[in-house]
């Protein structure tokens, strides 16, 4: 999005994981190359195990979903139910 943008300019709302937010480019900055091959192996490791750590958490809580249905759809013929 950012890439996209002229500075000075504010981005459209766009939806996040979190909910909704804005960009201001200020302006663009030279990236120091150096600096960016030490830091980006572990800045990608990083972001592989948040990644990692979101699916498993949607997978467990559709799961749990899961469960859930299949316990309140029974319920409906125990004798507690009646």
């Amino acid at each position: 999005l950012a890439f996209a943008m002229n500075p000075g300019t504010l981005s459209d709302v766009s939806d996040t994981s979190d909910g909704a937010g804005v960009l201001y480019l200020q302006d663009y900055a030279d990236v120091d190359e150096a600096k960016m091959n030490e830091e980006l192996p572990d800045f990608l490791e990083e972001l592989r195990q948040s990644r990692k750590g979101e699916t498993f958490s949607a997978w467990i809580n559709q799961q749990m979903d899961s469960v859930r249905m299949n316990t309140d759809s029974s319920d409906e013929g125990s004798p507690a139910s009646n």
